[in-house]
């Protein structure tokens, strides 16, 4: 008699059962090598061990999903935590800090490296040793983020200087570097509350996004009306993709040093403003730690620090911490500081069911001339950006174009 080996994997016994129930079945009674009760009692098991394998295969694909995104919550970890080292220690060779302000961090003061993060666990230790490094906390008032007279306050770790001048071009010249186009290009088209160029305006969706009572919406995004400017009156141009919605950061719309005060001027030069643009906040380092944490699996710790967030601006703390808080305190405390679609590809996914799905039901949800001009999303392709072909160009035998572009 030939050597059979016995079924050694989960869908292999699945299969012998199968095979064995569906030969049995077919079999004539003569021919019967089971008994029909325990033909019934196959049957019985075969349905529940379907089932059990099926839960199995998913439960690995979850954790196979679950492991990948690990995987990048953890690499990006080690990118800002170095990230941060790194610009402390060119503050300190550049004499901008004194070299004993490393001390608050843990670091040596004479030596200007990196320290091991090649481990969750020293991930942990650092960023830890960051937050709780005394440099930094947040702003009692939230608004003063989005202020000239709140710049480089105790809340910013890293912004992008720009100055109030009255000189310049248009082009690459000395005002290219000293001020900031970011004001003239998202300050409204209605020349009684902004006169700019009026893009990148926020959508009702992340309108939406905000709970009742929650203060930084309304630093995120102002709605023009008369209750803004009493002689405010609507204007066409103002409206884009039906919506007049506008992004209040970075507008300079409310400024007490505003150059008159109020709305209408806002600059020296007719083109660039004087507001710095803020990288890196120390609230977005309490929710990168506290997703960290999550990743990690150490809820209590992640809900901690949501609620330091959450805290500042008078909203009651949660109850738990899950994933999903936590997007939802990012998108709301970072709204309009273009930090969101890099969330969404760190994440993959939002709600479970991919960043394409998620990108294309966010489309839906926009108005029928809106979603005409937004590019149905590509996976594969829309998660990064194409390289500049100027720089293939200079790297032809080295640098290939990113797929899909």
């Amino acid at each position: 008699m030939p050597y059979r080996r016995l079924p050694n994997t989960d869908l292999a016994r699945l299969h012998a059962l199968q095979n064995a129930i569906q030969r049995a079945q077919g079999a004539d009674y003569t021919e019967q090598v089971i008994p029909y009760k325990v033909q019934s009692e196959a049957q019985r098991f075969l349905v529940q061990f379907e089932n059990i394998v099926m839960q199995s295969k998913d439960n690995y694909a979850s954790t196979v999903n679950a492991n990948k995104q690990y995987r990048h919550i953890v690499q990006n970890a080690r990118m800002y935590i170095s990230h941060f080292i790194q610009v402390l220690n060119l503050s300190v060779i550049r004499g901008e800090i004194k070299k004993e302000q490393k001390l608050l961090y843990g670091l040596d003061p004479h030596q200007h490296i990196v320290p091991d993060l090649s481990t969750e666990e020293y991930l942990l230790e650092w960023g830890k040793k960051i937050i709780d490094g005394g440099e930094y906390s947040l702003c009692a008032d939230y608004e003063d983020n989005f202020t000239i007279a709140g710049e480089n306050g105790v809340e910013s770790v890293f912004e992008i200087q720009y100055a109030e001048v009255n000189w310049g071009d248009y082009g690459e010249g000395y005002g290219y570097t000293a001020g900031s186009f970011t004001q003239i290009l998202t300050r409204s088209r209605n020349s009684e509350i902004g006169g700019g160029w009026g893009f990148n305006h926020p959508t009702q969706d992340l309108y939406n996004e905000f709970e009742a009572g929650d203060p930084r919406r309304d630093v995120a995004i102002l709605v023009p009306s008369t209750d803004i400017v009493a002689s405010y009156q609507a204007q066409s141009d103002e409206t884009y993709m039906e919506n007049n919605m506008l992004n209040n950061k970075y507008g300079m719309y409310r400024d007490p040093s505003d150059i008159g005060g109020g709305y209408g001027k806002w600059s020296l030069h007719a083109s660039r403003g004087p507001l710095n643009n803020k990288q890196i906040r120390y609230a977005d380092v309490l929710l990168m730690y506290a997703e960290a944490c999550l990743a990690t699996g150490d809820n209590a710790t992640a809900l901690e620090y949501i609620n330091k967030v959450r805290e500042r601006v008078g909203l009651a703390d949660l109850a738990a911490a899950d994933d999903a808080a936590l997007r939802h305190e990012r998108r709301c405390e970072l709204a309009m500081e273009g930090h969101r679609w890099f969330d969404l590809v760190r994440w993959e996914e939002v709600d479970g069911k991919g960043l394409k799905a998620h990108m294309d039901a966010y489309k839906l949800r926009e108005t029928e001339r809106a979603q005409s001009h937004i590019q149905t999303f590509v996976a594969g392709k829309h998660e990064i950006f194409p390289i500049p072909q100027e720089e293939i160009q200079l790297n032809p035998t080295k640098v290939d174009q990113n797929p899909g572009y």
